[in-house]
């Protein structure tokens, strides 16, 4: 959705981008190209993970270095240095190697200035089970192009995050999933201003929206997915009464509830 690759005319009625997205999805399935899985447990029968066949797999990695979409960088081959990083413009971090990336190379790129030059072309990011214990948006909203970022699982083991007024200028998409250990994340004026698409689920100890939402004109979609009673009803209008959030998010065309 961040990359602009599905198109809004091809919702139907009551559809949202997302719903266009997975039925994309569906399809590739049914044609035996993609392998995927769904999560039980959410009312919307979404896709929990999505899985390649190894032929399949290695055209579109053919494909995509050949124009460059993106760059497969080994943690583990010490012949990786910056300047593979430099050309990337897409990162998955799936292992606890990321450890090594946050403490010993991002922390390089912080100082003003620096880091937008280090990962100039970085426009997608995904972190799972990383266990980054210091906020990592500090550092990641100093992207440049960072246009889609996941946090996944146990990506970040902290309490509170932040968003800087001048952070993620060109966000688009942002998904916080399973971030088990965070209680407050606080969203600054003027952070975030082309995010459009954001997406909360099973973060059980979040205890509300962020204030700064209101201040996201662009903001289009909002899903709020295995959340706890409580953090629904912050949100939602139950016989006309709006709950204590309501107010952080009702310029939002597109909102999905639902609780665990």
């Amino acid at each position: 959705m961040a990359e602009g690759m599905i198109s809004s005319q091809d919702r139907g009625r009551g559809e949202t981008i997302r719903d266009v997205a997975e039925r994309y999805l569906f399809e590739l399935a049914s044609r035996s190209m993609v392998q995927v899985t769904v999560d039980e447990e959410s009312v919307y029968n979404r896709f929990e993970s999505c899985r390649l066949h190894d032929m399949i797999r290695e055209l579109c990695l053919s494909k995509a270095n050949e124009e460059e979409f993106l760059e497969v960088v080994d943690m583990q081959t010490r012949g990786q240095d910056e300047r593979s990083m430099r050309r990337a413009s897409r990162l998955a971090v799936h292992s606890d190697e990321i450890k090594i990336c946050h403490l010993l190379y991002l922390p390089k790129c912080s100082r003003e200035g620096e880091i937008g030059a280090t990962l100039e072309s970085l426009d997608s990011l995904i972190l799972f089970d990383s266990h980054i214990e210091k906020d990592p948006m500090e550092i990641l909203e100093k992207l440049p192009t960072l246009r889609y970022l996941r946090l996944w699982g146990y990506s970040y083991v902290g309490r509170e995050m932040v968003c800087g007024a001048t952070g993620f200028p060109q966000l688009r998409l942002l998904s916080l999933e399973g971030l088990r250990n965070v209680e407050e994340w606080r969203v600054e004026e003027g952070a975030m201003p082309n995010l459009c698409c954001l997406c909360i689920r099973r973060c059980n100890e979040l205890k509300m929206i962020p204030e700064g939402l209101k201040f996201i004109t662009a903001l289009k979609e909002l899903t709020i997915e295995l959340m706890s009673k409580e953090f629904i009803d912050r949100v939602r209008v139950v016989d006309g009464e709006e709950g204590e959030d309501y107010h952080k998010i009702k310029h939002i065309p597109s909102v999905s509830l639902s609780t665990r």
